[in-house]
Order: structure tokens, then sequence, then C-alpha cells
């Protein structure tokens, strides 16, 4: 009776966990409704393409279900599609690349004045007694 609930709160587990499904970065509705979207897709393939690869192997290596770890599993295959999704770089591409890199990092301007602690003799007076 508590088997499907329990795999589907295993499968939501896995997808918070490892593909970062409990984050969501975005603020704009239409951004962050297309991240989930892109979220789900990448599990759905990686449960297919695990599908997939167990069926083309059933003939060459017997692994019981005992055996086989499904968050092992789906974790290597979304590092997977990720890496051959996502353009690859060496390090000297990106050392040579790191002037521009490192302002694509840079924080963008704000509004109000960063928190920096501007008088450490105030500090040391004040707060540490």
């Amino acid at each position: 009776m508590y088997r499907l609930p329990w795999q589907i709160e295993l499968a939501f587990k896995r997808m918070k966990s490892l593909l970062g499904f409990g984050h969501l970065p975005k603020k704009d509705p239409a951004s962050a409704r297309a991240w989930l979207h892109g979220k789900l897709f990448v599990n759905l393939l990686a449960e297919h393409l695990i599908a997939f690869a167990g069926d083309l192997c059933v003939a060459r290596h017997e692994i019981s279900e005992e055996q086989r770890s499904r968050w092992r599993e789906v974790g290597f295959m979304a590092h997977e599609i990720s890496s051959s999704v996502l353009p690859q770089t060496d390090l000297a591409a990106t050392l040579e690349q790191w002037t521009e890199i490192a302002s694509w990092l840079g924080e963008t301007k704000r509004r109000r004045a960063r928190q920096t602690l501007i008088n450490c003799e105030w500090w040391t007076t004040n707060v540490e007694r």
C-alpha cells in the first residue's frame, strides 16, 4: 500500500539532491517555469537512458535489483547529459578568456552600498566588550 507513494517520494528526493530541483534561482514566472521544465526533462531523459542502457546490457551482465543504486545511476546519467550538452573547454582556453569570464561572474551594480566594516576602531570599542 505504501510502496508507490514511497517511490514517488524517493524520485523527488533524487531530483532535489542530484539535479538541484529544490532551489529555484528564478523570480520571473516564465523563466522559473522554463527552468523547472528543463530539470524535469533532464530527469526524464536520465530515467529513459538508464532503462535503455539496461535493456542493451541485459544479455552481457546480470545485475540484481539489490545491487543497483538508482541514486548513483541517475546522478551519473544526469552528469553525462550535462557533459554532452555543455560546451567543452580546456584549462588553457579558460585562462586565456579569464578577463571576460571574471566580468561575467562579477556582481552587478547594486542600488545600495555594500555592507562593509568601515571603521574597525568603532567596532572594537562598541561591539567587542
